[in-house]
Order: C-alpha cells, then structure tokens, then sequence
C-alpha cells in the first residue's frame, strides 16, 4: 500500500469522527436535570412502597387521581442504578442512548445508499439540533433512540423486505410506554409506513406493517394503569404549555433568544430538506412524507427538534452531493453547508473545552456559588438549612426545583408544583402558579392571596425574584436564610 492510497483510507474515517467528536462535546453536560430527580423520587417511593404508588404523596396542592406517571420504570431503572452504581451509570448510560441514536440515524441512511462523506457532513449539520435532548438525565432519551431504531427497521422493511424485524415492534413498545409517553411519535412512523406501504402496493410489506403497529398499539395498554393512561396521553399532547420554554414553537424561540443556536440550525436544515422532498417523492421514498411532518413538530415545538434532525441525518444524504457545483443556486447551498459544518463544530469545540474540563461522568446539583455564570443551580444551602433544624411542613417553590427539594426533603415537606407537571397537577393548578407566584409582575395582592389559598408555611425563591421582594416587605413573613442564589421564608406563628 503506498502513502496516497493509506491516505485515502484514514481522510474518510477521520472525517467521519468529526459529528461524533462534536455530538459527545454538545451533550457532555454534567449539571443534572430537574426531572432526575423526579424520576429519583419515584424510584425510591416504589421501592419502600407496600403497592404500587398510584397516588401523590409529595404535594400538598390538589393532585389528580391516579397519578400516571407515565416515567414510572424510568425511576425504577434510574433509582436502582443510582443506588447500586452511583451517578456515572445514569450518564454513562445517556450517552450510549445518545451514541446509538446518531449511529441509527447514520445506518438508515447508508441503507439509502448515501456516500460516507456526505453523511457525516449532514450529521456535522444537524448535530447543534440533535444535542438538545441529552440533559442529563430525562426519560425522553429512551425516545429518541427506540424512534431512531424504528425508522432503521422500517427502513430495512422497505429496502431489503426483512418483515421479521416488525415481529418485535409489540415488545419495543411494550418497553417504551413503560419508560416514557413519548412512543406515540413511534405508532406514528409505523402508521405512516403502513399507508405508504399500501398506497405503493407493496402488500407483504403493508400487511406486516399494520400488524406490528396493530400488535404494538395493544402492547402499550400492558402498564399500571392500563386504559387511563391512554386516556392521560389523550388531554396531554394538545395541552398548553406556555409558560415551559421548550414547549415554544420555533419562532417564539428565536424571537426571545431561547436555544438560538439550534434554532437557526434547524431552519437551514428546513431549507435542505425542502429542497430535497421532490426528489424524495420521485423515488418514492417515505421521507418525503416523514420529513415534512416531522418539521412541522419541529416548529410548533422546539423539544421535537430532535426528531427532525435524526429523519434529516437518515434521508437527506441520500439525496446530497459534495461534487463541485455548477449553478449559482448550487453555490449558495455549499455556502450555507460551509456555515453550518463550521458553525456547529466551533459551537461544539467551545462546549466540549469548556465541559471536558470538568467531569462528563458526574451528575451535579450545584449550588449558585458553584454554577457557571447563568447556568442552571440548586437551592442547596436552603434545603441543607431545613434538613439541619429538622423542620416539617409545605414548601412552596419554583417549579424547576420542585423534584429537587421533593428529593431532598420528602417526607419532612411536601411540595407544592413541580416539574412532573400533568402528570400529577390539573393544568389551571399549574398555570396559577406560574401567574401568581413566579411571575415578576404579579401585584401583592394576587400573590399574597395566592398563599391563602394552599397550606404554605415554607417558601424557598430566588434572591432576585419579585417574590422575594413582596414577602421580605410583609409582616407575616420571616427570613431565615438567605444565600446569593435563594431565599428561604418561613410563615410567623
């Protein structure tokens, strides 16, 4: 073999290394996520419970029964790791979740013959968007990636007929609705396969098709709670979510500054994707129904951004060319690719310096001391500060430190709103929290009589809050801690 030719084989498998390289830097983060520690709650409930904990025992607002906490295994499975193997394994375990994903997403389009180059060079594109749902750790992960593995199968199905591969389908789902209420987007993918299959009169194809999605649809009642938790799904995916940022649609994002970066990827990859669903209909491929409804989760809710970029990965390449373009529209295009490759891999770069620093394997709860500047953090000195007198009673707090002090503080305090939100709290419970309690312009008047209301006699908030100032200005209400991130009131006697 002599040097050009060696050249030859390590220039590709270096190029390909760059998205992967990128993607492990974008969701290297080590600060955990709120609803970790939800998920942790539960793990511990169900196993000091008698029975299975059907019903709320960490609030003390009005709460729906049952309680269908539809991350219930994902507790159960994150609890025991946690206790049996310590934090890393939760994260050890999101990133093969995450590494798998991307490696589906890459299968699925090599099955559509797509060059090597020009897939990582789409996944180096859609890899900003890609890394948004990889905080550590949410249940939403098992999502991603049993989606990733179904259009990989489906795509099996529809290029080299393997029908066994839907013969699991009923036990994928099974496990899925179990770990998260995210596998309606799955039912979704094999419905849309099952009509394309039809309509293209591919038979043996459709019928397998239906009969896993029939089969699977049936393996989703296989739960605690059986019909009901249809029935939660059912008023859960059409509610309003305003006051949850992620949750925004897309221009809502961009216009407030929220997840900018990912934002602006996600409409490039829009355009590429537009341009590209012609060909995709001439060639009758699925992506060109797949790929437009995805987008359109995508811009009605910034979460869903992550299906978009894993169809992206998985149809578009097939469609691209890295030859030297010849038109002017054919410039424009590699321009915008050129952006996009160097945008997110200096966007990648600068996370991974910053974060590899540190701990990818740690999962923390910092204090505001301990956050960088503007990130996330816990109110910790306020929960150690209740733990060490001991006290007892009803914690009114933000909503995104709920699951942590129902964490550390249960069964001295139950809290009022948290993050497992519909799935524990009538909608109008959670909204009047958000606008009489966390709202910065809310009057006294609506927000002391707002604490009327419930039992509070604890209140942990910010330092900057508009809370903060109504409550160290009223007489029935006292200081007890104070750091530079929270506050801690307590109610006079």
């Amino acid at each position: 073999m002599n040097k050009k030719s060696g050249f030859q084989n390590i220039a590709p498998f270096s190029f390909s290394a760059i998205p992967w390289l990128a993607f492990w830097a974008a969701i290297t983060q080590n600060t955990a996520d709120p609803d970790l520690f939800g998920y942790l709650s539960f793990g511990r409930l169900f196993f000091e419970s008698h029975g299975f904990p059907y019903e709320d025992v960490f609030s003390y607002y009005p709460v729906k029964n049952p309680w269908v906490y539809h991350e219930w295994l994902t507790g159960v499975i994150f609890y025991k790791m946690y206790k049996a193997l310590d934090p890393w394994a939760i994260q050890a375990l999101k990133y093969a979740l995450a590494s798998g994903c991307l490696g589906l997403a890459w299968m699925t389009a090599r099955l559509n013959k797509a060059d090597g180059k020009v897939v990582a060079a789409a996944a180096m594109m859609g890899v900003w968007v890609l890394a948004q749902g990889w905080s550590p750790v949410r249940a939403q992960a098992f999502t991603y990636f049993f989606f990733a593995l179904t259009l990989y199968a489906l795509e099996r199905v529809r290029l080299h007929g393997a029908v066994k591969m839907l013969w699991a389908a009923p036990f994928l789902f099974l496990i899925w609705c179990n770990l998260h209420g995210g596998f309606p987007a799955g039912l979704g993918v094999l419905a849309i396969y099952a009509c394309w299959f039809w309509a293209g009169g591919k038979k043996r194809e459709a019928a397998a098709c239906t009969a896993a999605l029939a089969g699977s649809v049936l393996a989703t009642l296989v739960n605690p709670y059986g019909v009901d938790y249809w029935t939660y799904l059912g008023k859960s995916l059409f509610m309003d979510r305003r006051f949850i940022v992620e949750w925004w649609p897309l221009p809502k994002t961009l216009l407030h500054g929220f997840y900018l970066p990912a934002s602006i990827f996600m409409l490039i990859l829009f355009l590429y994707a537009a341009v590209m669903l012609p060909k995709m209909f001439k060639d009758c491929n699925p992506g060109a129904v797949l790929l437009p409804v995805l987008a359109a989760l995508a811009f009605l809710h910034h979460r869903h951004g992550v299906f978009f970029a894993l169809g992206f990965i998985a149809f578009v390449p097939g469609y691209l060319s890295i030859r030297k373009p010849k038109k002017i529209w054919g410039w424009a295009a590699s321009a915008l690719a050129a952006f996009c490759l160097a945008g997110n891999m200096l966007l990648a770069g600068y996370q991974g310096l910053y974060l590899f620093s540190g701990s990818p394997f740690a999962l923390n709860a910092p204090s505001y001391e301990q956050a960088p500047v503007n990130a996330p953090y816990y109110p910790t000195g306020a929960a150690d500060h209740l733990l060490a007198r001991g006290m007892k009673g009803n914690v009114l707090t933000d909503f995104h430190w709920g699951e942590y002090l129902m964490w550390r503080l249960h069964p001295n305090f139950r809290i009022a709103v948290d993050g497992r939100y519909e799935t524990v709290f009538p909608e109008g419970i959670v909204n009047e929290h958000f606008l009489c309690f966390e709202n910065p312009r809310v009057g006294a008047k609506d927000f002391f009589a707002y604490l009327e209301k419930y039992p509070t006699d604890t209140i942990i908030t910010t330092a900057q809050s508009a809370a903060h100032g109504l409550l160290a200005q009223n007489k029935g209400w006292r200081l007890i801690y104070q750091d530079p991130g929270s506050a801690l009131f307590v109610r006079k006697k």
